[in-house]
């Protein structure tokens, strides 16, 4: 802590300072950190250190000067001492359970913080709420009533769904609740889109992963996913066949990019499209007429369709 004092002593202007290191007890010394951050605007530390007295060095940190005049809080998590809720998680589970000890008067400083949450029915008793949460990930079936009242469903941006899909009329209400929502993940049976009444359709999403494999007996059908998501322009797609990325890109009349993982990339095909990466989506309707450019960086082949090969090309 004297290296500390001294450097700070020769920087009189510094208004915001943010650390990470590994550390001596010393430098986690809240009644010597008063006098030599008295006139920083900001202090953010992230101190790999261990403590054996936690609660001693806590309440060196539990005085006006910390949690009444700077409001800067502190907490200890195995061997990690750290400024909340600057370094704080952004992800939780909805079954998590508070392991840290901080100098925080109440949680929900670290609950404004988490913009992801990830959600289950058999963790759906929880009785805070998460005011900033953007990204949705559903792990199961969910009663939305339970949902709402933990997170703003008019602000998720993002939903994820991890879970075997039954019942996409319910996938369609639930996104119906979402006004916000524009990116849409589904991580498991996304043939069954495939299987969607003709009133089902996703108009609002402009970013769509899908990271699931399609049956050999679907190949023909995969452009009506461009029924169901009428509005896409950016796509992540899994699959061993470069059909069905071909068929994809005829499919969705809006895309202008997409990234296209193949699970499995023969020697011949790294060759060819290490050299010519567009041969692996060679037959595409769309990429006859105007501008596209690919790119092959194994596993994934990369296009950019017409106004976005400018921006790419730049």
């Amino acid at each position: 802590m004297d290296e500390m004092e001294q450097m700070l002593s020769t920087l009189p202007l510094l208004k915001h300072l943010e650390l990470h290191t590994e550390c001596a007890t010393d430098l986690v010394d809240g009644f010597r950190w008063e006098s030599a951050s008295h006139d920083l605007v900001t202090l953010n530390f992230y101190f790999i250190v261990h403590l054996d007295n936690v609660e001693q060095t806590l309440d060196s940190f539990r005085t006006c000067y910390w949690l009444t005049e700077k409001r800067w809080f502190v907490a200890y998590k195995r061997k990690r001492f750290f400024s909340i809720p600057y370094f704080g998680k952004t992800s939780v589970s909805m079954g998590f359970r508070r392991h840290v000890i901080s100098t925080a008067t109440n949680d929900q400083i670290c609950f404004d913080r988490i913009t992801e949450l990830e959600s289950s029915a058999s963790t759906a008793h929880i009785n805070h709420y998460f005011p900033n949460v953007r990204t949705l990930k559903l792990n199961d079936v969910c009663h939305f009533k339970t949902i709402s009242s933990i997170i703003p469903l008019n602000e998720i941006t993002h939903l994820i769904l991890s879970y075997w899909i039954t019942s996409w009329t319910m996938i369609s209400y639930c996104v119906e609740q979402m006004p916000s929502l524009h990116t849409l993940s589904v991580m498991n049976n996304s043939s069954e889109l495939l299987e969607c009444k003709q009133s089902i359709y996703f108009k609002q999403i402009k970013t769509l992963h899908i990271d699931a494999q399609w049956p050999l007996n679907v190949i023909d059908r995969i452009e009506e996913l461009g029924r169901c998501f009428p509005s896409v322009e950016h796509l992540h797609a899994t699959s061993h066949c470069s059909s069905i990325f071909v068929r994809m890109i005829d499919g969705f009349k809006h895309l202008s990019n997409g990234s296209f993982m193949f699970t499995g990339v023969s020697e011949i095909q790294r060759k060819d499209w290490s050299v010519k990466p567009e041969w692996a989506i060679y037959g595409a309707r769309r990429l006859r007429v105007g501008k596209f450019t690919c790119r092959f960086s194994e596993p994934y082949i990369y296009v950019w369709i017409d106004e976005q090969v400018g921006r790419f090309q730049k």
